[in-house]
């Protein structure tokens, strides 16, 4: 889990996510409002990937008043 606790928490604090292939792709979200995840459900581990995922998030959008 600490590969996607690293992905999800570079995303929310640099709006890019590291590839593949190892190239930095920007995905800017919208500061003014909160932010959602979309996590497919046949990925290996999917429901403990959702559950890291999803305390990033609520963590990352209280601190930010969502």
């Amino acid at each position: 889990m600490d590969e996607t606790k690293k992905h999800i928490t570079t995303q929310l604090e640099n709006s890019s996510v590291t590839a593949v292939t190892g190239e930095d792709v920007e995905l800017p979200f919208k500061e003014h409002s909160s932010v959602t995840l979309c996590c497919h459900s046949d990925s290996p581990n999917a429901v403990q990937i959702v559950t890291t995922a999803r305390q990033i998030v609520d963590d990352f959008n209280k601190k930010h008043g969502y």
